[in-house]
């Protein structure tokens, strides 16, 4: 956590411009934020306050989330520079495949929906550039259904509670 944090304070730049009326963008990557691997389609109305789209592949097919974002940058500065940001969004928290052991046909799939909520920041690398990176760690609410899920066809398995999310955001 602490190495995530260093990394993106590292080369925090501001400018002296106002910031724009509307900015967009649109990401590539991994994450629940991307519907598992996809894209992610984000506008910010306000310097501060965006709303995302985000539609993937998962292992038994596609993945979506919809949510909002809220960046903790300076109103003085240009809002596409790199800043700390947390979000909340409603859809895809796991997909589960579970393969019959007695042919070749899957004997359980399910994806699974439920709010997940998380931090993080935007780092870009410099001020020309046409894009940023975008790093997350995200806490998917996991409801009864999928824990029983779970409990029922693997026993033995961990998942973890935080998730990771990375990409490329390119301006719109």
């Amino acid at each position: 956590m602490s190495l995530f944090i260093i990394f993106c304070l590292n080369k925090v730049r501001a400018q002296n411009e106002p910031p724009k009326d509307f900015e967009s963008s649109v990401g590539i990557g991994l994450g629940l934020d991307y519907g598992g691997i996809g894209v992610n389609f984000l506008g910010y109305p306000s310097n501060h306050l965006g709303a995302f789209l985000g539609l993937g592949y998962t292992i038994i097919g596609l993945g979506y989330n919809a949510g909002i974002k809220y960046r903790f940058n300076d109103d003085n500065v240009q809002s596409h520079t790199n800043s700390f940001y947390v979000l909340a969004m409603y859809g895809y928290i796991a997909a589960m495949k579970v393969p019959d052991i007695n042919d070749n046909n899957t004997l359980y799939q399910k994806t699974f929906y439920g709010p997940t909520f998380g931090l993080g920041c935007d780092k870009r690398g410099s001020q020309n550039s046409k894009g940023y990176w975008s790093f997350a760690l995200l806490v998917p609410i996991r409801n009864s259904e999928f824990q029983n899920a779970i409990d029922f066809y693997k026993p033995a398995i961990n998942t973890l509670p935080v998730r990771v999310s990375i990409g490329y955001r390119y301006f719109l």
